[in-house]
């Protein structure tokens, strides 16, 4: 069985995470009487408030049956990992609003209305941050941290990325099937190319920065940016904005794996699971050195590995 594990953590991961995210949000939808929402049944909010969470426990689990403490190290250090160029934090906190901001011209361009702010989001941006901050901790460590440094050992970036991606995005299925838990009115296919878009992203971001807490503030900051800039649909027929976001996401997605390449979409090597301890050169093998990763820093002059 360990042999089992250690050779495909991802697959046992993702077949776990998927069974049982069905199951749950399964339950959710046959306890909730038609009528009303899932916020009215307190047994079905507390289950589908957990289920989010479950991700992380179980590569915990994953983790500390393999590594023991060792892999639990590898797994949250780099989310204390915090230097990085100025550039990069600037990158943290603005992208999904210039993302946003971009999708609403497009949309007015075309002749749609718009609005530039959603100023009675506000408390509730404020109300749900703690949960917020949560589920970024949960999908940065079980989908980048765990599942993409580890695909990446086997696979070049960008089939890491459409792997992992579409898994992740598959992991919210059952939710937009009953649209519980994610926006109405976004259509499937717009929420799933944006999650393996935001894969894309995130990967690039890492495999340069090797920051855990770059990610971090990505990842909060995407969830809060949709409190503010009216993206989403204020209805089930209310879509020319979100799906302008989503080719939007398509085309940089694509557009970083057209620059930097499929290998790593980076510059940079690729992360592994097992070197991220390591410094990546340019053509993807790594220099045993100290965590910091830019050309003005010392840095050892171990041989590669």
């Amino acid at each position: 069985m360990r042999s089992f594990v250690a050779r495909f953590p991802v697959f046992v991961f993702v077949t776990i995470a998927l069974a049982v995210q069905f199951g749950m949000v399964g339950f959710v939808y046959m306890t909730v009487p038609d009528g009303l929402d899932v916020n009215d049944v307190p047994l079905a909010h507390e289950v589908f408030r957990l289920r989010v969470f479950f991700p992380l426990l179980l590569v915990v689990l994953i983790t500390y049956y393999l590594e023991g403490s060792t892999g639990l190290k590898k797994l949250f250090g780099p989310f204390l990992r915090w230097r990085a160029p100025a550039k990069w934090y600037a990158l943290a906190v603005s992208w999904k609003f210039i993302m946003g901001y971009l999708a609403l011209i497009i949309v007015l361009v075309q002749g749609g209305a718009v609005e530039w702010v959603s100023p009675d989001n506000l408390k509730n941006l404020l109300l749900h941050m703690p949960f917020i901050v949560g589920i970024a901790v949960v999908e940065e460590t079980a989908w980048i941290r765990f599942s993409m440094t580890r695909m990446q050992s086997r696979y070049s970036a960008f089939w890491s990325a459409m792997i992992v991606g579409n898994c992740w995005a598959c992991w919210y299925l059952p939710m937009n099937l009953i649209d519980i838990g994610t926006p109405l009115g976004v259509p499937d296919i717009v929420f799933h190319s944006g999650v393996v878009s935001l894969t894309v992203l995130l990967i690039w971001v890492y495999n340069t920065t090797r920051s855990g807490t770059v990610l971090l503030i990505m990842q909060i900051l995407s969830n809060m940016a949709f409190f503010i800039v009216p993206v989403l649909p204020q209805g089930m027929n209310d879509a020319s904005r979100i799906i302008a976001y989503g080719w939007l996401f398509v085309v940089v997605a694509t557009t970083l794996v057209l620059v930097f390449g499929t290998k790593n979409i980076s510059r940079r090597g690729r992360v592994r699971w097992d070197d991220q301890d390591q410094v990546p050169n340019e053509d993807g093998s790594a220099d045993l050195a100290l965590p910091e990763v830019y050309s003005g820093q010392q840095r050892s002059r171990a041989p590669s590995v």
